[in-house]
């Protein structure tokens, strides 16, 4: 969602004369820091939920997705994420083939959709400069500091 949405006011920006704040006109980040910065606004996302309901928990679950991959690994993410979520948070890994991967990003492309969480779809460059490459193995490994949080658990699903 956040990744789209920057793309969309980069454009209303390009429209207006202004210039492009998170990407170029094909939709490359200008800086490697964005993806981090999303894992931080869902931490800041979270953290409100609770502010507002400290109750929170005795009813819902929080589901936190994304696809990390290239210079943008597993493990730089969950630095970036939220003590409050990490000591809460069971760790689901599924593990999908690149060319697995590959396949189901070019299957679910709709045009016009690119902005649906379930339609939207990447060139295949973009694919392999962001997701070819997976840091999930060197996470497995003893002293990676993936258990930084006592709470957090993992598990690992092959498909």
């Amino acid at each position: 969602m956040y990744v789209w949405e920057s793309f969309e006011i980069d454009d209303i920006l390009s429209r207006n004369g202004k210039p492009r704040v998170w990407s170029d006109e094909k939709y490359w980040f200008k800086d490697h820091f964005t993806w981090n910065l999303y894992i931080e606004r869902i931490g800041l996302e979270y953290r409100k939920k609770l502010a507002r309901n400290p109750k929170y928990h005795d009813t819902m679950t929080t589901l936190v997705e994304f696809a990390r991959g290239g210079d943008n690994g597993i493990y730089e993410a969950l630095t970036y994420m939220h003590e409050e979520i990490l000591k809460r948070a069971a760790l689901i890994y599924i593990r999908v083939s690149y060319e697995e991967s590959l396949r189901k990003n070019h299957r679910r492309a709709r045009k016009g959709q690119e902005d649906s969480i379930l339609y939207h779809s990447l060139p295949d460059e973009k694919m392999e400069f962001y997701y070819k490459t997976n840091d999930w193995e060197k996470l497995e490994k003893e002293g990676s500091g993936l258990h930084r949080s006592e709470g957090i658990q993992n598990s690992v699903y092959d498909i």
